[in-house]
């Protein structure tokens, strides 16, 4: 009952917003989970110590290998620990783009400030010495829970990018609605504005967006 293997291609344990926008309380996605891993291909271990407690384990390929071969034989770890919603999420080695010592380090978590207002947290840092490279970054989502069937979200996002040539940094600000017309049908009317002085946001400084998205689950 407390422990249980996986074995194949998973999902990544690490970050707040996941591959499903079914998943995702925004529809568009943040540049920290734009910045991966995605999925894995290994062996996990997940052992729920009590309700509130649990620890995974995992041996991988390199997130970067998405074939099942693994020519190069350089492999991931990954370790998470939970703590009543709260999750550290580690993975250390190769990355499959042709460097072995990737560092990754997540935290996710959030907090009901009421019955109706809910924080949520996701702050990551990357670096490889082989690169010269990473990245750092924090997001938070603050959603206000407005009836059964309407809720709406605000996601501010302050990026970087590191290297030894120089940081680049961008910020991104997301007003999302989530409208449930049925318990499947979710409409995410959504508003976002993306800012950066170091060429990342494309076609200038600044760029605004809207969209109007329909997610079926199923």
């Amino acid at each position: 009952d407390k422990l249980t293997f996986t074995l194949g291609q998973f999902n990544t344990w690490y970050g707040y917003e996941v591959i499903s926008p079914a998943g995702n309380f925004n529809y568009s996605v943040s540049y920290l989970f734009n910045a991966g891993p995605f999925s894995h291909t290994g062996l996990k271990l997940d052992y729920a110590a009590s309700e509130d407690l649990s620890f995974m384990f995992a041996v991988t390929n390199p997130h970067g290998v998405t074939a099942g071969a693994n020519p190069t034989n350089d492999y991931q770890l990954g370790f998470q620990t939970g703590y009543k919603g709260q999750y550290f999420n580690l993975a250390y080695g190769a990355d499959g783009f042709g460097f072995t010592d990737v560092l990754y380090l997540d935290y996710t978590g959030g907090f009901d400030i009421s019955e109706s207002v809910f924080l949520g947290i996701n702050a990551a840092y990357a670096n490889s010495s082989d690169a010269d490279a990473g990245y750092q970054g924090f997001a938070l989502y603050l959603q206000n829970t407005f009836s059964d069937n309407f809720s709406l979200g605000f996601r501010p996002e302050f990026f970087t990018t590191t290297s030894g040539a120089g940081d680049a940094n961008v910020s991104a600000f997301t007003l999302s609605g989530n409208y449930s017309l049925t318990d499947s049908l979710v409409i995410i009317p959504e508003v976002r504005y993306d800012t950066s002085d170091d060429g990342i946001v494309p076609f200038g400084k600044s760029v605004t967006g809207a969209t109007l998205a329909a997610v079926y689950s199923f």
